[in-house]
C-alpha cells in the first residue's frame, strides 16, 4: 500500500467512526437524571357546608428515559417555625415520551386545613433509579 492510499484509508475510517468524544456524549444523554421542567399547584374547594373538602391538583412536566417511573410527593403544613402536618405519597406512571406533562389529583387531608403555609415537594424517579432534583410549590392561607 502506498503512503497516499494509507492516509486516505485512515481519513475515511475516522470519518465513518466519528470521534470517541461524540459517542460518549450521546451515550451519557440516554442515562441522564430525570428532570422536572415545570410544576403547577392548584387547590379548589368543593361542596360548601358540612361536607366541604379541598382538591389538590399538581401538574408536572417530566423529562426522563422511557419506561416505568414514579413521582414522590411530600406535603407539609407549617405555621411560623412549627410543622403541624406532614404526609408522603408516591404515584407511579409510565414515561411514554422523552418529556411529557402529567396531572396528579388528591383530596387534601384534614391536618392541612386552616391558616399556615401548605407546601408540596415533588421528586421524580426513572426506571433506572435516577432521581430528579426536588421542586416545590407553596400556598399560604391567612384567614
Amino acid at each position: 500500500m502506498t503512503p497516499v492510499r494509507g492516509v486516505i484509508l485512515l481519513t475515511t475510517l475516522a470519518a465513518l467512526c466519528g470521534p470517541p468524544a461524540a459517542a460518549a456524549q450521546t451515550a451519557g444523554a440516554a442515562h441522564a437524571d430525570p428532570t422536572i421542567k415545570s410544576m403547577r399547584m392548584r387547590t379548589t374547594g368543593h361542596d360548601p357546608g358540612a361536607h366541604y373538602y379541598v382538591r389538590v391538583q399538581i401538574r408536572l412536566r417530566i423529562c426522563a428515559v422511557r419506561g416505568r417511573a414514579s413521582v414522590a410527593f411530600h406535603e407539609t403544613k407549617r405555621i411560623g417555625g412549627s410543622t403541624f402536618g406532614s404526609h408522603r405519597r408516591s404515584r407511579r406512571l409510565r414515561q411514554t415520551a422523552a418529556c411529557q406533562t402529567r396531572t396528579f389529583n388528591w383530596r387534601l387531608r384534614q391536618e392541612f386545613f386552616g391558616i399556615g403555609t401548605y407546601r408540596v415537594a415533588a421528586t421524580a424517579r426513572d426506571r433506572d433509579g435516577h432521581v430528579s432534583r426536588t421542586v416545590s410549590r407553596k400556598q399560604t392561607t391567612n384567614d
